[in-house]
């Protein structure tokens, strides 16, 4: 069995999807929390 180098980040791949009627007032309460936010906000349909 192989394998990953245990290294940040040690999950190699994750997505959320969050439903907010306020994605402005989230955003700047990640912020404010000190979470590193590594992409911007973007909608995808």
């Amino acid at each position: 069995m192989a394998y990953a180098p245990l290294e940040k980040p040690f999950g190699r791949v994750i997505n959320f999807e969050i439903k907010t009627n306020n994605i402005v007032e989230l955003y700047a309460r990640v912020q404010i929390a000190g979470i590193k936010i590594f992409l911007p906000i973007e909608d995808k349909w």
